[in-house]
């Protein structure tokens, strides 16, 4: 099982020594998100962190399961590519690519991040 601390080593350690070429596909939201892949039968767990996240499947399929409470017990879930689950401050989850997949864990802007804006209360739910 692969596990991914927190969002700040999100970038994979060691890949532009590694890979001189090396160039993380990015969207819009951080620096700190690239698309990861996850072969079938490999699982990984994303720590949780002190801002929400979000969880966006690229392609393929994604087995998951979100930590829970005592009111609300972990979970499976199934996502398919184009889909997203909102990860709230904290929050751990376990993911299986199903047969394979590939994701990003989406972060908030820092300026959304430190003061919330509207951009981060409609895409993360806060």
């Amino acid at each position: 099982m692969v596990s991914i601390p927190a969002a700040e080593s999100l970038d994979r350690p060691g890949q532009s020594t590694q890979n001189p070429g090396y160039q993380p596909r990015r969207d819009i939201m951080s620096d700190a998100q690239s698309t990861w892949h996850l072969d079938g039968g490999r699982a990984m767990t994303l720590a949780g962190s002190g801002e929400a996240r979000r969880l966006a499947v690229a392609r393929g399929r994604v087995w998951l399961t979100l930590s829970g409470t005592a009111e609300a017990p972990a979970e499976d879930q199934w996502l398919e590519a184009g889909e997203a689950l909102a990860l709230a401050p904290g929050q751990t989850a376990v993911l299986e690519g199903w047969p394979a997949a590939d994701f990003q864990l989406l972060l908030p802007p820092v300026s959304a991040a430190a003061g919330r804006g509207l951009l981060g209360r409609r895409f993360f739910g806060g």
